[in-house]
């Protein structure tokens, strides 16, 4: 980390899950995490004391931190840490969050917008099964993050309903789109197409491969959506 920190090298972590994933559901199913795992407060606990030790690190935190849920300790700990950086990549509850307290969020973003990236670390498991339904089911995440980031009005995402949106203005667009990542990780690099075309391809055959036969487990993004609507409900997070 010492090392990190000194040549300011960036350093990309994915922490956790969503926190529901640590409470059972409401069909009595067992928690996805169960009493065997650390819990996500004893992982934010560990992170933290890397950022306390080496508050230089150039540390991006995938998925907004699994804190969507949690307005008051998201602004919290980017005071408590000012080199700290968090990337809006979907899981789309994170969108059901920002959305039922749009107006608030949309302040975090443009007071932290030079501390937000852009991400694109996500999946989709609904796969369509012939190759005319790539391109919808490709681009859906990310017209998640379009909408509530670029909307003017309330706006119907297929996984969440209707989701107000956090808009937080073209400054803040150009910084968490663009800018950030530039001033992080420098100017960009010529693409070498070729290479990429084949790594693409790569990546397609791998997930036929190991991938496609667990196409059942998007039943438990539908189960995911119910458990964060009830549980927000419950403790009145709204």
């Amino acid at each position: 980390w010492r090392r990190c920190e000194q040549k300011g090298f960036p350093v990309t972590m994915h922490l956790g899950d969503p926190g529901h994933w640590w409470r059972p559901g409401r069909d009595g199913k067992p928690a996805a995490y169960d009493e065997t795992y650390l819990t996500l407060g004893c992982q934010r606990e560990e992170v933290e004391e890397i950022l306390e030790r080496f508050p230089g690190l150039n540390l991006l935190l995938c998925h907004f931190y699994f804190i969507a849920d949690d307005l008051e300790g998201a602004r919290a700990f980017m005071e408590r840490h000012q080199n700290a950086l968090l990337d809006i990549t979907p899981g789309g509850e994170m969108y059901y969050h920002f959305s039922q307290r749009a107006d608030e969020w949309r302040d975090f973003f443009r007071q932290y917008q030079k501390r937000i990236l852009f991400g694109s670390d996500t999946d989709n498991w609904a796969v369509p099964d012939t190759p005319d339904g790539y391109d919808a089911w490709f681009r859906y995440p990310f017209k998640l993050v379009k909408d509530s980031l670029e909307s003017s009005t309330p706006f119907v995402d297929h996984d969440w309903g209707t989701l107000n949106p956090v808009n937080p203005g073209e400054e803040a667009l150009g910084n968490i789109y663009r800018d950030n990542f530039i001033r992080r990780m420098g100017d960009p690099a010529q693409v070498d197409l070729r290479a990429l075309n084949r790594e693409a391809q790569m990546l397609l055959d791998t997930y036929y491969r190991e991938y496609e036969p667990r196409k059942g487990d998007e039943k438990r993004w539908r189960c995911d959506r119910q458990n964060v609507m009830e549980i927000a409900a419950a403790t009145g997070k709204q």
